[in-house]
């Protein structure tokens, strides 16, 4: 069963974004392009100047915007992956913060790069991918666990719709140009499986199939690409962290 953590946040890092890249790894976490700004996140023209502290920006990259109160709603979601105990550490918060602000810069530069493509998720996409999540679930579960993070339907939803903007970003920018060879699958399994060489796919173990291979391939292809890719798109966008807010953010490390 999938967990809450799993459903609303996993580790924006390369690893997370090469688990993206499978349809049976996907129940997955990323970004998305709305048309109204009021209440959305990280969506470009909501950038008049706010009243209230917590809705001042944090992070701005091109024409996408993370206020301070975006930023703690989702901090709260990605507690649900810690301990009590480790989110009483004032360092293992300190890292947590680090860590998220770093993934949400990473998620603006892919929503900046999703939105020059082009690249939508409909009403229709976004609601049978809650209901393929919703069905892990014994009936009002999936329910109680969001009552119990504090997390609004909505804002799950919103979430969700950012991270399945993203697999289809990642999927044809990086993904579609991943191709692997019967050359390849060969020499990964004579590396990983030495003792279980055989030169026919079908006299291999019945649980080391070609297209387990061919995922675990994918997977090491999608990670470089990504890493090169995010490196790459780092230095091409303006990114502004405002560091009056950050600096009050880390100073509440409880």
């Amino acid at each position: 069963m999938l967990t809450l953590n799993s459903l609303f946040f996993k580790e924006f890092t390369v690893g997370y974004m090469v688990r993206i890249s499978q349809d049976a790894i996907f129940t997955f976490r990323f970004l998305a392009m709305v048309a109204l700004c009021l209440g959305s996140l990280l969506w470009p023209g909501c950038m008049e100047t706010p009243s209230d502290p917590v809705d001042a920006y944090l992070v701005r990259v091109g024409g996408h915007t993370l206020t301070v109160s975006e930023f703690n709603e989702v901090f709260e979601i990605s507690k649900t992956a810690y301990s009590h105990s480790d989110t009483m550490d004032p360092q293992v918060v300190a890292d947590i913060k680090l860590r998220l602000l770093n993934q949400l810069i990473e998620e603006m530069i892919l929503l900046e790069k999703a939105g020059a493509a082009g690249i939508v998720v409909s009403d229709a996409e976004l609601e049978g991918e809650v209901l393929k999540i919703k069905a892990d679930y014994p009936e009002g579960v999936f329910e109680e666990m969001l009552l119990e993070a504090a997390v609004s339907f909505e804002a799950w939803k919103k979430r969700l719709k950012m991270q399945l903007v993203a697999r289809k970003f990642i999927r044809s920018e990086l993904e579609a140009k991943i191709t692997i060879t019967a050359d390849e699958v060969a020499r990964y399994y004579a590396q990983q499986f030495p003792e279980n060489t055989k030169p026919d796919a079908a006299d291999r173990q019945p649980e080391i199939s070609d297209a387990m291979i061919l995922k675990m391939l994918k997977n090491q292809k999608v990670q470089a690409a990504y890493a090169k890719w995010m490196k790459v798109n780092r230095r091409s966008v303006t990114i502004d962290i405002n560091s009056r807010q950050w600096e009050q953010i880390t100073q509440k490390n409880s």
